[in-house]
């Protein structure tokens, strides 16, 4: 049959319809995690150890060659191990995982003989035992190896973390915490010691934040942790961060000795005749060790200054009682049993005990301590939480200790700091404020947002950090640095091993900066979105809660980036929400308004928000507040304006500050902000899910590639599109019939 020319020029134009609608189809990859796997909650990378004796909080210490005993909490058939630590190569400018074998000798039922390798370098590793059945159980961060001739060694102090609490909101505790392990990196010491309350209750969920948050911030550094009251009795704490007591030697030099100070249950005493054995026992059995440092949660002293008397003096040392005794240098937690208070004193005389580290009262204390019966100086060091409430700062402190000579000194001391002098007030300012070095981490489950700034002139400000992010392995990082003039990150090298992102990085922060890093695991191409929600009417006169849903999957939420107006009056407020250990890509803010009036009132509220990238959000609502009674005649809450989306053409480095009203025609109440996320599971097996393992007697690895990114998911328009070329296919099927015939 004859073909019609219009038919033909129909076909055609269709063909370049259809080829020209496929090329334009945008890919929007902030849909991609629709199928991306994400990061999971911080919790699922914790894994319960499986000893008794060492922990992340309480690593075997050895030199090359030398052996020490593990206890297994278990009876595992343990047929080999090794250890295994992630370093940052100068030359090759690349990370890579270096292991070693790890000679293990099983003597007795849950007890393994276990031995340093010979050619092991200095440093701290992951420790991991393999059973006879090829699974891997790893002890995170217990694996100590010393150089042979240490004869100084830098001491880093923090105590009374409380994991899951603040001095206010827990979102501030979580910023003194992250802000200490952030300064530690750059105070850059040999070892951390906590000094108990590591938690604020026992719990499974603060502990395993812990063990992770230890493991992200404080990689490079081993830490030595005593157990204090409110990690009583115990059991989560032993499971992640290891015993409530040990004894540790540093070559032939330096003993550290934890023990576990609690009021225990019907007692009142902080400390039970079975502990003063342990200490007694290793005081004797390492008596020749010259340095000896005793690290204990309760302070035995409450005093500032020197003390020169012996420990049977009553006179001097006399028990807290008041109101009838209050004119003393004991501390009130010892008071109740002074036989052991007497007895543990004259063991640190006859012992000549350097050091003790104390926490719980949350101030700093130092008592120069000399005994008139041996003629021996023991300095009584206790110093103010590092995270919670206090009445003066929250802290840490660095103290460098000389081992050849058994002195000490503190390098970086703050203006108000006085030492050892005394003070009738009984309070010193020594240790090293953490708002000094405000830092964050937030995040998301496809992104990290690290910020941190430096307001402390006699604090360092070029140093490196090596940061061991939890990440899920096919997702590729990209990253978006942020500084003020005179500061700089610079990212050395990075990379995605097992479930861990592990970030070598070069900071220069000197004071009055502040530094950022977007690490993004998908492009965020979407501005944060908002939602409102309200259960009641509004009515003049009377509260009304309007919650204000806020998303943003990707970079997550910049908290000090919302900001609410209400009825003219713009509020900035840097809000709080419950945790930066959860997750910050969803919050609700309840926000309490109360408008006084005689007659039917119409306000407005603002709100705009920022996610971490420096997309911003605003929308307006009106809200028509109703007397008593009255039946609303359309939507007491409505949407006034589009909402509108800006996106910054270079990163911001203003520190935003907070507005203050000079009118308000409105009351209103405080804003709260609540976290909403439901429970969570958590493995209770000992066998790590991705393990990185080799039997070699030492392996350094090549860096991998990483995947690309998989897209997925569809947006609205693509759907459209698919739409419309589906109709101009049909469209062509029945013309092609048409011209068949």
């Amino acid at each position: 049959m004859k073909t019609t020319p219009n038919l033909d020029l129909v076909l055609t134009g269709l063909i370049i319809v259809i080829l020209v609608i496929t090329t334009q189809i945008p890919i929007n990859t902030s849909q991609v995690q629709s199928q991306q796997s994400k990061i999971p909650a911080y919790g699922n990378f914790a894994t319960p150890i499986p000893t008794k004796n060492i922990g992340p909080g309480a690593p075997l210490i050895l030199q090359p060659g030398d052996c020490q005993y593990v206890e297994l909490v278990e009876d595992l058939d343990v047929k080999g191990g090794y250890i295994s630590r992630i370093v940052y190569d100068d030359f090759t400018q690349e990370i890579n995982l270096v292991s070693y074998n790890v000679s293990i000798e099983k003597t007795s039922s849950g007890l393994l003989k276990t031995c340093a390798p010979h050619d092991a370098e200095s440093g701290l590793y992951d420790f991991t035992l393999i059973t006879s059945d090829g699974k891997e159980v790893t002890i995170p961060r217990s694996f100590w190896v010393i150089p042979n001739n240490l004869s100084k060694l830098r001491l880093l102090f923090m105590t009374d973390l409380h994991f899951g609490a603040g001095p206010g909101a827990v979102y501030d505790g979580d910023v003194n915490r992250i802000s200490a392990f952030i300064l530690a990196n750059a105070l850059n010491p040999d070892l951390i010691i906590w000094g108990g309350d590591i938690e604020e209750v026992d719990s499974e969920v603060d502990m395993r934040n812990t063990q992770v948050f230890r493991y992200m911030l404080l990689y490079n550094y081993p830490v030595l942790s005593v157990g204090g009251n409110h990690d009583y009795p115990g059991n989560n704490y032993r499971r992640f961060i290891g015993p409530t007591r040990w004894v540790r030697l540093i070559g032939d030099k330096l003993l550290i000795i934890g023990v576990y100070t609690v009021p225990y249950e019907n007692t009142g005493n902080v400390i039970t005749w079975d502990e003063i054995k342990f200490l007694e026992e290793a005081l004797s059995n390492y008596s020749y060790i010259p340095f000896k440092i005793i690290v204990t949660h309760y302070p035995m002293f409450y005093y500032q200054g020197e003390l020169t008397t012996r420990y049977d003096d009553e006179e001097v040392l006399k028990p807290y009682r008041p109101p009838n005794i209050t004119d003393t240098p004991v501390s009130s937690y010892w008071s109740v049993n002074m036989t052991a208070f007497r007895y543990v004193l004259k063991l640190i005389e006859d012992y000549n005990v350097t050091i003790v580290f104390s926490g719980h009262i949350h101030r700093d204390q130092f008592v120069k301590y000399t005994s008139t019966r041996t003629n021996t100086t023991t300095y009584f060091i206790t110093m103010t939480t590092t995270a919670h409430g206090t009445s003066m700062y929250q802290g840490v402190l660095v103290v460098d200790l000389k081992l050849d000579t058994c002195e000490f000194d503190f390098p970086f001391k703050p203006l108000t700091f006085i030492g050892f002098n005394n003070n009738t007030r009984k309070i010193a300012y020594n240790s090293i404020p953490v708002t000094l070095y405000k830092s964050k981490v937030v995040k998301t489950p496809y992104s990290y947002y690290i910020e941190v700034s430096n307001s402390g002139e006699w604090l360092p400000s070029n140093y490196t950090a090596l940061l061991a992010l939890p990440w899920s392995g096919d997702l590729k990082p990209t990253f978006v640095v942020n500084a003020t003039s005179g500061a700089s990150i610079i990212i050395k090298s990075h990379r995605v091993l097992g479930d861990k992102l592990y970030l070598y990085i070069n900071i220069s922060l000197p004071a009055a900066n502040k530094i950022s890093l977007l690490i993004q695991g998908l492009m965020d191409e979407k501005p944060p979105i908002l939602r409102i929600t309200y259960t009641t009417t509004p009515i003049l006169n009377r509260t009304f809660t309007l919650y204000i849903d806020i998303s943003d999957d990707v970079s997550g939420l910049d908290i000090s980036g919302i900001n609410i107006g209400f009825n003219g009056t713009q509020l900035s407020y840097s809000l709080t929400p419950s945790s930066l250990t959860a997750d910050l890509d969803k919050i609700t803010v309840s926000l309490k308004l109360t408008m006084k009036a005689p007659v039917q009132a119409v306000t407005l509220v603002t709100a705009t928000v920022r996610d971490n990238s420096g997309k911003v959000t605003t929308k307006k609502y009106v809200v028509v507040f109703y007397p008593p009674g009255a039946t609303p005649a359309e939507k007491p809450v409505y949407e006034v304006v589009e909402e509108t989306a800006t996106q910054p053409t270079t990163p911001t480095t203003t520190i935003p500050t907070t507005t203050t009203p000079t009118t308000q025609a409105t009351s209103t109440t405080p804003i709260t902000l609540n976290t909403q996320t439901s429970p969570t599971t958590y493995p209770s097996t000992y066998t790590t899910s991705t393990p990185i393992s080799t039997l070699e007697s030492r392996t350094t690895t090549t860096p991998t590639t990483m995947p690309t990114t998989q897209m997925g998911g569809v947006n609205t328009l693509i759907i459209t599109s698919v739409i419309v070329i589906a109709i101009v296919i049909i469209t062509a099927v029945v013309l092609l019939k048409m011209r068949k015939r």
